[in-house]
């Protein structure tokens, strides 16, 4: 095994959940408190073997102290237990929160079927619930296909674990090399039985929050790649429809899990709405940066002020490098999408995320970045690139 990933591995914890189920759970990072409810199959352990997976905590863990566990039956939590639901899945969830955190008040990172988990949790615990930021999600089962489709895979599951772990792999990853997906699907095997992999798929299907939604009352950001095919793009826009002021960002590509395919672009909105910045109003810039030297260094990719290399996702190094093409002058949305998302995709707001995310990282000369109301942004002239 590689150092590094022995060095960055979080200490596996455990709790006893209400009926007494060892459940196994990690906390890494520094800042706000951070929960992943428990999405269909996982392990805490070995999940940290996952490059992508494991870069992906591991960013997230540099904003924030992440909390994330194995429900029971799955991972390192006690196998041998009895079925689950939306209702047992939300009492672990209020367990693990009040066993693990520090803080009166969580935010959240729900991904797939943990989505209903955590609108359920903050319909009934709004004080302890800051934002949450869903992908992948849905607001009922029957959005994710059709009975016949459902019942089929649940029997494939139940029948046959490797030939449904198999075909579950080739639906989360379409596309991707032979090499990850008979990775997942491994993965998927040795974390739960097959038995206990179906049932929890039906309760994936099962789970259904409508009558619920109305109570959710937190800042809601929902994610979701176009293509997805194990929950169709369309269940998060329904979902975001039915939370007033929620956020509906959809991103390319079809990979399920968020750690897959244009992760950078999924950590910068997930980073910028969680974190707890505005967008900021345009008006005249602080003396601080009236007086900065920056200036944008091609060769190395990096945003260089008063001296400080800041480090740029490649989103947000194509941002900047649009900008200082265009210093002085006004660029809207439309044109940084088809500049730098390579996409017509107008209407989203994804460039509003990433800029969040952007001007957090440039501190006190976040205004060198001007929104210009109803049209775009413009970089204050004066600043220069470096080869």
């Amino acid at each position: 095994m590689d150092a590094t990933v022995r060095r960055t591995r979080p200490v596996v914890r455990y709790l006893r959940d209400e009926e007494g189920n060892r459940v196994a759970y990690t906390v890494h990072g520094n800042g706000p408190e951070l929960v992943l409810p428990a999405w269909w199959i996982s392990h805490v352990d070995k999940d940290w073997d996952q490059p992508s997976f494991r870069g992906f905590l591991q960013t997230l863990g540099e904003h924030f102290r992440v909390i994330r566990y194995d429900r029971p039956g799955v991972g390192l939590s006690d196998r041998d237990t009895a079925p689950r639901s939306l209702e047992s899945e939300t009492r672990l969830l209020a367990r693990v929160i009040d066993t693990a955190a520090r803080e009166s008040s969580v935010s959240m990172l729900a991904f797939s079927c943990g989505c209903p988990v955590s609108m359920m949790y903050a319909a009934e615990n709004p004080s302890a619930v800051g934002k949450i930021c869903v992908y992948g999600g849905y607001l009922s089962g029957g959005d994710i296909a059709t009975p016949e489709v459902r019942a089929a895979v649940v029997a494939l599951v139940r029948a046959h674990w490797g030939a449904g772990s198999r075909t579950l792999a080739d639906i989360f990853l379409p596309g991707a090399s032979r090499q990850d997906v008979d990775a997942l699907s491994q993965q998927q095997r040795i974390s739960t039985s097959p038995e206990t992999a179906a049932d929890l798929l039906e309760l994936t299907y099962e789970m259904d929050i409508t009558d619920t939604i109305s109570k959710v009352t937190n800042e809601v950001l929902v994610l979701h790649r176009s293509g997805d095919r194990a929950i169709p793009c369309e269940a998060g826009r329904r979902l975001s429809a039915s939370l007033p002021g929620a956020q509906f960002v959809a991103f390319e590509g079809r990979a399920h899990p968020p750690w897959f395919g244009n992760r950078d672009e999924v950590l910068t909105s997930v980073v910028a709405f969680l974190s707890g910045d505005s967008m900021l109003r345009s008006g005249p810039a602080p003396s601080a940066t009236a007086g900065a030297e920056l200036h944008l260094d091609t060769a190395n990719r990096t945003l260089v002020i008063d001296g400080d290399p800041i480090s740029l996702t490649a989103l947000e190094y194509g941002v900047m490098h649009y900008l200082f093409q265009h210093d002085g002058q006004v660029v809207t949305r439309d044109e940084l999408l088809e500049h730098v998302w390579k996409t017509p995709f107008a209407g989203s707001n994804k460039v509003d995320v990433l800029m969040t995310a952007l001007r957090k990282k440039m501190g006190d000369h976040a205004q060198s970045v001007e929104t210009v109301a109803g049209h775009g942004y413009r970089l204050r002239g004066g600043f220069s690139k470096s080869a």
